[in-house]
């Protein structure tokens, strides 16, 4: 399972030990919370399939912030077509 130290820092980096005897390194700037409450999720999950692919990303949604996990982070033009 990953852990961290700092959440605050975005440069921080999560070590995945799970990854067996190597230890892989995932860089914590690909994953981006959106607080924006009138996105809609459909242009949301169609902007990142048509940029990283399917299956390259990750979605989720609490307390109706979404949390994405992508290969970079989506720019605010990026958030604002989604609505």
């Amino acid at each position: 399972m990953p852990s961290l130290d700092d959440t605050d820092t975005q440069s921080e980096r999560i070590v995945d030990s799970s990854a067996g005897s190597g230890q892989s390194e995932i860089d914590i700037s690909a994953y981006q919370d959106i607080f924006e409450r009138n996105i809609k999720p459909s242009k949301l999950v169609a902007l990142l399939r048509k940029r990283f692919g399917a299956g390259s990303y990750e979605i989720h949604m609490i307390h109706e912030i979404y949390i994405v996990r992508a290969p970079e982070r989506l720019s605010e033009l990026d958030i604002e077509l989604c609505k």
